[in-house]
This record gives C-alpha cells, sequence and structure tokens, in this order.
C-alpha cells in the first residue's frame, strides 16, 4: 500500500512542526479557510500599488518563503516579467552572522526579491 502524500495541512498540524512554531496545545488545528474556493486568473491583485511606489521612486522588498505554498517562485518571476521588471543584478545568498544561509535575493530595478529558506 501506497502512504498518501502529506499535505501542506498535514504538515503543519504535524506535533514536531506546530513544537517548533511554539503553538500552544490548546490552539485547534490549522485548517484551510475555505476547501471550496475557486481561483480565477487576476492580473491586477496587488500589482497596481507597486506601480504606485516604483512611479514615486520608493524601494520596494518582496519575501517569499522558498517552498511557498500559496504563490509559487515561478509565478513571481512570471509576475515581475510581466510588469516590466528587469533584473539588475545574479541572484545572490544571504546569510546570518555565524554564515547560516537565510535565502537567496535578486534585485529587479526598484524592487528586491528576497526568499527565506526552507
Amino acid at each position: 500500500m501506497v502512504d498518501k502524500p502529506e499535505t501542506i495541512l498535514d504538515y503543519l498540524n504535524r506535533e514536531d512542526v506546530r513544537g517548533a512554531m511554539h503553538v500552544p496545545l490548546e490552539v485547534k488545528a490549522f485548517t484551510a479557510i475555505k476547501n471550496d474556493l475557486v481561483y480565477l486568473p487576476n492580473f491586477e491583485g496587488t500589482g497596481w500599488i507597486y506601480e504606485v511606489f516604483r512611479k514615486h521612486g520608493y524601494q520596494m522588498l518582496h519575501i517569499m518563503g522558498t517552498s511557498d505554498g500559496i504563490l509559487s517562485m515561478s509565478g513571481m518571476w512570471k509576475w515581475l516579467r510581466a510588469v516590466g521588471f528587469k533584473a539588475s543584478s545574479p541572484w545572490a545568498p544571504w546569510l546570518s552572522d555565524d554564515g547560516q544561509l537565510l535565502g537567496f535575493s535578486k534585485e529587479y530595478d526598484e524592487f528586491k526579491l528576497a526568499t527565506i529558506h526552507g
């Protein structure tokens, strides 16, 4: 018999993960807010605010996890290309003071994309 693959909900509700995140025992298990949502493609989303910031010369930082369950890295890259952000630096690791890998970052014009490793 093949085991069912672990879902993000299974992972978040594992005892060891809840302990690592300091979730008290009395807090009920994490559940999806709504299982019957239908996501429709919508290019606008929150993208409009980036254009406002860009127009006024703000520097922007977008942080996401390398294993983000909602917005994938490939989706973010596709969006950055679609709105015209041009890469101005290669991917570079960012490290803690003691040399541990924390994630990666890449600059796109006024925009910096940073990942949090794991």
